[in-house]
């Protein structure tokens, strides 16, 4: 039968007759009470020469990886088919949250708790074990992933709060915030009142606080105060807190956008220009905090070109850099501009820009030029860089050469050939500013180098491969639409603490990170994932382990806000155990963070040594710890508990995947590309990228195709990744999450290719320039108009545009880099390089015997 996927609330809408989605609704809302904003998560924010960043995997301290793999809280819902239970009979552990304390300290203050959402925080084990050892000999490796901005909303009249948004807001007012004097954290709803309600017991640090005469509440026998159910603090896990005048230092940022944009031949011919200026245009009404927006345009190629767009002159001004190596900008203010006051300039200018380049024949890139240019204007201010680029930066400071030659070794490509990029996104990051990269290659543009200034100043890549108006130009409207219209902070810090017993030990995200404990974000979005991974300090002394997670921001209106996830793990006592609280998304997620940095630290072959071992590692210390599984083969998927049964199935999935496969079809750049797309991704995202979903659409039966009332379209049912269910004379969709690849058979019916694509057959066409024929107005029942229902709801799904690719079967050895791509989706089947599923399941029951 078929399956309904239901459309989280938050998602942009995505129709036919509209290629990319509508401007989303912003849902910071400005707090009417709010007055002096500005919070400091520590006394000196803005002082950023004490702070410290290492590369790569951060490590606060060294720790065993090769006895350890990652997990998640809660179980992921990872079933190709539903396999029959095992005969072994698992013990039954608790799963809600509520469940979790134990004896500990909390206990009373924690019940009627509403947990955190696990888009805000989630954990690679829903438990932590008792000792240091336990935790080394179960070879999972421990992990937090936050996603603070993460788009979940909750039903306000449930609230006891004025205040409208994704969260509830709570506001202290003579109090002041309340949070531990010692440990600087946040009151939450695991603290205990002691004292006749006179004082509060931190539950990180367990130390005592006095409670302020304005917060004074008594409290009952149990320790419960008897306005807790009227708190937001003390009886949600997620809340946002106003930050009072004392916490400001400086006035609170505008949202400023500063657009960089490629002029060389290549852009012209692919229509990028025009594409980037149009979208602009069409979202000025909807970008973040009217009326105090500001916005920049650059332009490059050769040379910098930058626009004076000052409100008192009648049409904008162009200045042309004349030295690339030393830049100056006598007047920074007329470049970054209020839109409110400027709006008529901005247009005439974005209008005006692609016929301004219309008849260049420039292909330079003075990439690096211009990222110095965009610093020096935005830097006073804070804010967001765009770069869209579509060449190897060939002049100026950091030019670049092509260093892709049979001589250069693999490790060398995957690492910078310069730290240019990289210290320009640190001096961005210590300035509040955040750059993206849109970058539109059609060959080598040395991605590992340049990625720096997205990656090291909390920022994001965007590729567009083989860009073409016609393929791809919606792809980038609907990403430039999210990228500007979603849910940001701006001036953003992210603090994360734990309780005793549990320490940090390491962090991996793009971010730059100020201390042992402090990511500074400038721009932290809604799509934005940070992994932490903690370790044992001592044994944790109340039978459970509290995370706090904290994002000191500013709303897109001015408002300083607090914003804090709280979590709380039960401590367990036995290594069997631990095996039942896995999330198994997220222990693939924390595999594959950690294999990226040996790939480029070490040598590919260790981090795929290392993602097969840990898979091994982690089943051998399951058998032994758990008795009834000693005899268990492991052999077959039916032979697993629950909770371990895809394991293998996606550790198989990582060896395949396009930055971790072994293939001499993979260029350098494609590779960084995905370790920067794996980098930033939550574990539901990475596992649809590494696990796609497979629909056949050379047929819809029923109501498959069709919206309902609501907009939910029937997807076809899904098949498995696995060419044994794949017919020569059908088609059919394979979404990872970043790319729609759509597979044509040789067989496949010349009506369906009329119908779809408006050809007869698929002999010498490059699949390359083929495209789905654009729906009609009056076509509602047609496969082509179920098809493109079921490729607008499936992207409408995704936080990108996953882009159409078409894949032909080949009717001879001579494969494309797409099809290998698409190869790499079966993950069932046998690679040249890497086993089939089940020849790994018995190199694994080996292995584990």
């Amino acid at each position: 039968m078929s399956r309904h996927i239901a459309q989280e609330p938050g998602h942009h809408g995505y129709s036919p007759a509209n290629p990319y989605p509508y401007p989303g609704h912003y849902s910071q809302q400005p707090s009417p009470a709010y007055d002096n904003q500005y919070a400091q998560e520590n006394p000196n924010v803005q002082q950023y020469e004490d702070y410290t960043y290492q590369q790569g995997y951060n490590h606060v301290e060294q720790n065993d990886w090769q006895n350890q793999a990652y997990i998640e809280q809660g179980m992921s819902n990872l079933s190709f088919n539903q396999a029959p239970q095992t005969t072994v009979q698992e013990p039954q552990y608790p799963k809600e949250e509520q469940q979790y304390y134990g004896d500990w300290q909390g206990q009373s203050a924690a019940s009627n708790v509403t947990p955190c959402d696990p888009r805000f925080i989630s954990v690679s084990v829903a438990a932590f074990p008792s000792t240091s050892a336990m935790r080394v000999n179960s070879s999972l490796p421990f992990t937090i992933t936050t996603q603070p901005l993460a788009e979940v909303y909750f039903d306000p009249s449930l609230l006891n709060s004025q205040e409208q948004g994704p969260l509830p807001c709570v506001n202290f007012g003579n109090a002041g915030v309340v949070r531990c004097k010692a440990c600087r954290a946040y009151i939450n709803p695991y603290c205990k009142f002691i004292d006749g309600g006179s004082r509060w017991r931190c539950c990180i640090c367990g130390r005592p606080n006095d409670v302020h005469n304005d917060y004074f509440c008594d409290i009952d026998p149990q320790g419960e105060r008897a306005d807790k159910h009227n708190r937001i603090e003390l009886s949600m896990s997620s809340y946002e807190i106003v930050a009072p005048a004392e916490y400001m230092v400086r006035p609170p940022q505008p949202p400023a956008f500063v657009f960089v944009i490629d002029v060389s031949l290549r852009s012209r011919e692919i229509g990028l220009l025009a594409t980037v200026c149009e979208t602009i245009q069409g979202l000025l009404d909807y970008l973040p905090g009217l009326p105090r927006t500001k916005i920049a345009i650059i332009t490059f190629d050769s040379l910098v070109h930058m626009y004076s767009l000052r409100s008192t002159l009648s049409r904008p001004q162009m200045m042309v850099l004349p030295n690339l190596e030393d830049l100056f900008l006598p007047f920074p203010e007329d470049y970054l501009v209020d839109l409110d006051e400027s709006r008529s300039l901005i247009e005439v200018l974005l209008q005006t820009l692609p016929s301004m380049h219309a008849n260049t024949r420039n292909v330079e890139s003075a990439l690096g030029a211009a990222t110095m240019t965009a610093f020096r204007i935005v830097n006073a201010v804070g804010g967001k860089v765009l770069f869209f680029t579509t060449s190897l930066p060939s002049l100026g400071p950091a030019r670049l050469k092509n260093r892709d030659t049979s001589s250069s070794t693999e490790l060398k490509l995957l690492q910078p050939a310069t730290d240019f990029y990289k210290s320009w996104g640190l001096k961005y990051a210590r300035m509040q500013v955040r750059a993206d990269i849109f970058l539109f290659p059609n060959q080598y543009c040395d991605v590992a180098t340049i990625v720096g200034l997205s990656q090291f100043s909390g920022g994001q890549l965007y590729t567009y491969p083989q860009y073409s108006e016609a393929g791809s130009s919606n792809c980038l409207r609907a990403d430039l639409t999210r990228c500007l219209t979603r849910e940001q902070s701006w001036e953003a810090v992210i603090r994360v603490r734990v309780s005793k017993g549990a320490k940090i030990v390491g962090y991996e995200g793009n971010f730059f990170l100020r201390g042992t404990d402090l990511l500074s974000v400038p721009n932290c979005s809604a799509d934005d994932t940070y992994l932490i991974e903690i370790g044992h300090d001592e044994t944790p002394p109340n039978g459970a382990v509290i995370i706090q997670v904290a994002l000191l921001y500013t709303t897109s209106f001015g408002e300083r806000r607090i914003r804090v996830h709280n979590s709380v793990l039960p401590v367990v006592e036995k290594l069997e155990d631990i095996f039942y609280y896995i999330d198994l998304a997220s222990v693939i997620n924390g595999i594959a963070k950690k294999a990226l940095s040996l790939c480029v630290g070490t040598s590919m072959q260790k981090g795929r040594e290392f993602i097969q071992n840990t898979c091994i590692a982690v089943l051998s210390a399951f058998r032994k710890s758990c008795g009834g599984y000693r005899s268990v083969q492991l052999s077959r998927e039916e032979d697993y508990p629950d909770c371990l049964r895809y394991l293998p199935l996606m550790t198989l999935a990582l060896l395949k995947c396009s930055a971790f496969k072994e293939s001499n079809a993979i260029t350098s750049d494609a590779r960084c590309i995905a370790f920067s797309n794996i980098r930033s991704m939550s574990p539901q995202t990475l596992d649809l990228f590494l696990r796609p979903r497979f629909y056949p659409v050379h047929q819809f039966s029923g109501l498959e195709g069709i919206p309902d009332e609501n907009g939910t379209v029937l997807l076809p049912l899904e098949i498995n990744a696995t060419s044994a269910d794949m017919y020569e004379d059908g088609a059919y969709l394979a979404d990872n999450g970043s790319t729609l690849f759509f597979w044509l058979g040789r067989l496949i019916s010349s009506t369906f290719l009329q119908s779809c694509f408006g050809i007869s057959t698929l002999h010498k066409v490059d699949p390359n320039s083929m495209q789905l024929i654009p729906l009609r107005s009056d076509d509602t029942s047609s496969i082509l108009f179920r098809l493109h229902n079921v490729i607008a709801y499936l992207r409408s799904q995704s936080i990108v545009c996953q882009r159409l690719q078409v894949v032909c079967q080949p009717v001879s050895e001579s494969k494309s880099s797409a099809y290998d791509d698409f190869t790499s989706c079966l993950i069932l089947d046998r690679t040249s390089a890497v086993m089939s599923y089940s020849e790994f399941l018995s190199h694994i029951a080996k292995s584990t015997s």
